[in-house]
């Protein structure tokens, strides 16, 4: 565990959750762009995405899979405490990527007594961050609670990698006899410049900090045609208490990562009519069969989403200037909903002696998202542009008429994940040094698919699918001493299978398994 003492004196104050989880052992993390901005973790071998990352119990991440733009997130002053969990762990463990682990990621803890702080960092690269907390304190004996402001920016280490973050948490919580309420919710937002590493060959061409970007607006790499916002929150009500012999916990949460702004991306993008400084007239063979479709075709084209060169029927577009520089606009709207309940209770039966587990996680996301092209020099959605016809071999001018309306994305989709997961488990005590745990889970992940340009075909599609798994878990643990324990674990992970899957004309040629 990393405890909030490691956190607030040794972690960089800018840093993301992931700067925290590097002060345990193997561990890594690295952003190109110093000390803001999305990085990339693993821990013995597994990237992220292959391993859950929780908050106060709650998996987060992307729809497409279980990945994570960690800059968007919880900065390091709004985490309490940080534990890392390397196995698949029991079968109370939850997410959808148990497979490597859980990273688990705590809020602040609650102070019965009142005070406030604030701090604040300068460092190289035009960086700087503050961020204040305030505790109530306890307050007529049963109400506590928080409230955070963080405020971050920098130059970035990579030319124009300019990053700038802030976030408002708040965490209260308030007994009612033997029930406690705690309430939680967290808004923070990431605005940044769309930079790359550089490769090797830039690095000797142009220098280590080099990051494909320029303030040219005549060309694709302009500051001003790629940048991003991003937003996210979670909010959860929990509720724990007794009843019966049992204690009982419920929480109720929403999270959410969307774009505030359309972002913007000119860099190195393929377009519906060739490169910049080409003209406006061509073959379908030239452009990529995702970016554009014929209405019925002609038979020569009748293998356009297979290979585009069998595609030569020639196009205009009007309204498109030779020279003009292109890109795509991006959106993504993310929202979960789900629940977490958890029931334990007590056994005393002598040498049967333990404690019973049980609960039920069930979450649905929804995920909405479109890449649209659009000429950055005249500011026109490709959707605007004049339909036109085409000198194709077909006997009506519709038969060679081009989509624009569909052509001008280059994905537009949907996707919906639906997952339930029960699971039980019993802790045996034999002894007062001895506890043997087994359990089960079951995990249905089921994902909806429905796109208008699907990724990669550009074609309309409507799939879903459901995986399933049967989970089981058994650990020991010995305490030696007060100050040494041994412990043996096996278990089975869970990886959700990303949407990548039905990014192909036939999904169930797939064989996929979680």
């Amino acid at each position: 565990m990393v405890s909030n003492k490691v956190i607030q004196d040794i972690a960089p104050p800018t840093g993301d959750y992931n700067e925290t989880a590097k002060f345990s052992p193997n561990f890594n993390s690295s952003n190109p762009n110093g000390a803001l901005g999305d990085s990339k973790s693993s821990w013995r071998g597994f990237t992220d995405g292959q391993f859950n990352v929780t908050y106060d119990g709650i998996p987060f991440g992307d729809a497409n899979d279980p990945t994570h733009h960690s800059g968007a997130y919880f900065p390091g002053p709004f985490i309490g405490s940080t534990v890392i969990d390397r196995g698949p762990g029991s079968a109370a463990t939850i997410g959808y990527a148990p497979f490597g682990g859980t990273l688990g990621l705590h809020s602040l803890d609650l102070s019965d007594k009142a005070g406030s702080s604030i701090s604040g960092s300068v460092g190289n690269f035009g960086t700087y961050s503050t961020s204040a907390t305030t505790q109530s304190g306890l307050v007529g004996g049963d109400t506590k609670a928080l409230f955070q402001a963080y405020y971050g920016k920098t130059d970035g280490a990579i030319d124009l990698a300019h990053v700038d973050n802030w976030g408002i948490p708040g965490k209260l919580e308030k007994k009612f006899g033997d029930t406690t309420v705690t309430l939680f919710g967290n808004y923070s937002r990431e605005n940044y410049n769309n930079t790359a590493s550089p490769t090797y060959a830039q690095v000797q061409a142009f220098g280590t900090t080099y990051g494909s970007l320029n303030n040219d607006p005549r060309t694709q790499q302009y500051t001003g045609y790629n940048n991003s916002q991003k937003q996210t929150d979670m909010e959860y009500v929990n509720v724990k208490g007794h009843l019966g012999g049992w204690q009982l916990e419920n929480k109720v949460y929403t999270y959410s990562y969307w774009y505030p702004g359309i972002q913007n991306n000119g860099q190195n993008q393929a377009t519906i009519f060739g490169a910049p400084g080409s003209a406006s007239t061509g073959t379908l063979g030239d452009v990529k069969a995702d970016a554009i479709k014929v209405l019925n075709p002609d038979a020569a084209c009748a293998t356009v989403k297979a290979n585009n060169n069998a595609c030569k029927t020639s196009f205009t577009f009007v309204g498109v200037n030779p020279g003009d520089v292109t890109g795509y606009l991006k959106y993504n709207n993310l929202r979960g909903y789900g629940d977490i309940a958890t029931a334990k209770h007590d056994v005393d039966a002598g040498v049967l002696s333990g404690q019973f587990r049980t609960g039920l996680w069930v979450e649905r996301v929804d995920n909405s998202r479109y890449q649209q092209h659009i000429d950055y020099t005249t500011g026109v959605n490709y959707a605007n542009l004049t339909p036109v016809m085409v000198a194709g071999t077909g006997t009506t001018p519709a038969q060679n008429a081009v989509d624009l309306s569909v052509a001008s994305f280059k994905l537009d989709l949907d996707s919906h994940i639906t997952n339930y997961e029960p699971y039980v488990e019993y802790e045996w005590k034999p002894t007062a040094n001895l506890s043997i745990t087994s359990g089960v889970k079951y995990q249905s992940f089921s994902r909806n698919h429905t796109a208008v340009a699907n990724n990669t075909t550009g074609n309309p599609a409507a799939f879903q699918a459901t995986y399933t798994a049967l989970l089981p878990a058994l650990a020991a643990n010995y305490k030696v001493t007060n100050n040494l324990s041994v412990s043996a674990q096996a278990s089975q992970g869970f990886l959700a299978p990303g949407v990548a899957a039905f990014y192909v004309f036939d999904p169930s040629l797939n064989s996929i398994d979680p």
